[in-house]
């Protein structure tokens, strides 16, 4: 064999790579920066068990939601922290306090990379916390589960819904002692993009924390915000940072994002977390949580007491979070934007050549504007 999977419906979950026996599946970036597999023809002996289990050549059945909620944590703190209402912390502080292990991602020391890790203390809980809107590197994390498991660990495994099936489709099963958690995902951009623009805005400063869902001004207007050790800090919003827009704008995405085939109601997942868009009463943050098997359900039960739930409907929640079911429509200017990356020169000169295929941020007014329409539109359909 010299191909696990077409380049542009593969989403990079290693599912291959820890199930070949003779281990000759390597993942490197393709020419856009995502990681793919790539088989060595010398030593591969055609078993095909890569092909057997790849979940998006075999995908897995979703089961519907049997509970879902409207969530925020009570502590005000870990909410500020949080990208939406703070409901990862207190699931993951349960799991801990009971001996169990969580993964998750988080950046990588210097912040170019986001990696899966494994945390079994309260303490690291914060670098998992937090939206990062980078497809993560899942390392070696799918065989440390599998043995955590084999010890009788109880594993609560957090990533997008692609990720997840990839695990599943490494273990062949769904053990009683682990837990997955999925979120509503809009795509995954590409790490490249992300190493480039961070190191333009950087320009040779050491960064120390970056926050992609910093609320400054606020859970709705979310700001990119990157600090720096000489105590200088920068933050621009969802609509003039660069790096968003081109996330938002669908250029800097994953070709399989284009056919995502795990776009569903029904999900993989014992938990779903999201925004709750649309229906909190202020502009703190508030998570929608969707459970998708008893498992959950028992979970979700032992952490009520610590957030403030309110039972919703699935099917409402998610009118107004349209990524659950429908997959981002790749921009046509996609192959422009990365051709603009590849080009010669400083990462600075790399993002001023790519930034031509954003569509100019809204001005304050124009901004007022549609807000008013859409509000005036939801006015007429009520």
């Amino acid at each position: 064999m010299t191909e696990v999977i077409a380049q542009n419906r593969c989403t990079g979950c290693r599912a291959c790579v820890y199930v070949c026996p003779q281990s000759c599946i390597a993942f490197s970036a393709n020419g856009e920066g995502f990681l793919q597999p790539h088989i060595n023809a010398e030593k591969c002996m055609d078993c095909r068990l890569c092909v057997r289990t790849c979940p998006v050549e075999h995908p897995l059945v979703g089961s519907p939601v049997i509970a879902a909620f409207s969530a925020r944590n009570k502590d005000a703190a870990t909410v500020r922290e949080s990208s939406s209402g703070g409901v990862f912390t207190v699931l993951a502080e349960t799991i801990i306090g009971q001996g169990g292990v969580v993964y998750g991602a988080a950046y990588r020391e210097d912040f170019r990379k986001v990696q899966h890790r494994r945390i079994d203390t309260v303490a690291d809980i914060a670098a998992l916390r937090g939206s990062k809107y980078v497809q993560s590197d899942l390392g070696t994390t799918f065989r440390a589960v599998k043995d955590d498991l084999a010890a009788g660990r109880q594993v609560y495994y957090s990533g997008a819904p692609c990720q997840i099936a990839g695990l599943l489709a490494f273990l062949g099963k769904h053990p009683d002692n682990l837990i997955t958690q999925d979120l509503i995902c809009h795509g995954v951009p590409s790490p490249a993009v992300w190493e480039t623009y961070i190191s333009s805005v950087a320009k040779g400063r050491t960064v120390t924390a970056v926050n992609m869902r910093n609320k400054a001004k606020g859970w709705q207007r979310y700001t990119l915000a990157i600090d720096f050790s000489n105590g200088e800090t920068y933050a621009a919003d969802k609509d003039h940072d660069a790096y968003l827009r081109a996330f938002s704008e669908n250029l800097s995405l994953r070709r399989s994002c284009g056919a995502c085939q795990y776009k569903s109601a029904d999900r993989i997942s014992d938990i779903t977390l999201a925004d709750h868009w649309g229906f909190a009463p202020d502009d703190r943050g508030l998570s929608l949580v969707g459970i998708h098997s008893e498992k959950g359900l028992s979970l979700w039960k032992q952490v009520a007491d610590c957030l403030e739930v309110q039972e919703t409907s699935w099917e409402t929640a998610l009118t107004r979070n349209r990524s659950a079911v429908v997959s981002a429509q790749l921009n046509p200017k996609r192959d422009a934007f990365f051709s603009a990356l590849a080009e010669a020169g400083d990462d600075a000169q790399k993002i001023s050549h790519a930034e031509k295929y954003l569509t100019a941020p809204p001005s304050t007014l124009s901004g007022f504007c549609k807000k008013a329409a859409r509000r005036v539109k939801r006015l007429l359909h009520t």
